[in-house]
């Protein structure tokens, strides 16, 4: 049997928690890729990407190349405890806000 995780976007067809999302199921060997995407593991965490403003870069130099394993690193730095499961969109947008 293949584990598989529900992913979420705001703002698409599917009501859900009372907002509208789009959702996929992932091999869960796949998260990270579409965590990278812009896919959250959380409804809450797809309207929380949803309302940041778009940034390429901070006035730390923090780069959409910048390493995953290195943003994870620098927002766990920061007290983000779930780091580990966070993708490279959401972790750029939360040192961005730091």
């Amino acid at each position: 049997m293949t584990d598989t995780t529900m992913l979420y976007k705001y703002g698409g067809s599917e009501k859900i928690h009372g907002d509208y999302y789009s959702y996929i199921i992932v091999n869960s060997g796949k998260i990270d890729e579409y965590l990278e995407q812009g896919w959250s593991r959380t409804t809450a965490e797809a309207k929380d990407l949803s309302a940041e403003p778009k940034k390429e870069e901070s006035s730390e130099g923090i780069h959409e190349d910048t390493p995953l394993s290195e943003l994870r690193a620098m927002a766990e730095g920061l007290g983000l405890k779930s780091a580990s499961k966070k993708g490279r969109k959401y972790l750029i947008d939360y040192l961005n806000r730091a």
